[in-house]
């Protein structure tokens, strides 16, 4: 019998990762700096996460949609916003 290959990360990894994000978030909340979220869906947003409603739940002002609720579990990384270099 062939052995199955690796489809994608394993369970460990995944909670390793969402712990990674969760610490991010939680950090640019609390620096209310400009942040770059990519989400699961391949969407992105730029803003700053102004509000926090529960553990899961960060209120977000993103400069092209306005203010909106976000869900950690909707997000797949979080970085420190930059501005593009002309």
């Amino acid at each position: 019998m062939k052995e199955e290959e690796k489809v994608g990360p394993s369970k460990e990894e995944v909670k390793m990762q969402d712990e990674i994000v969760k610490e991010k978030i939680e950090f640019y909340f609390n620096s209310k700096e400009k942040v770059h979220i990519k989400k699961i869906n391949k969407d992105f947003l730029n803003g700053v996460l102004y509000g926090k409603l529960t553990d899961s739940i960060y209120l977000f002002k993103d400069e092209k949609f306005g203010n909106m609720k976000l869900f950690v579990k909707e997000i797949f990384d979080i970085e420190e916003y930059k501005e593009k270099a002309i």
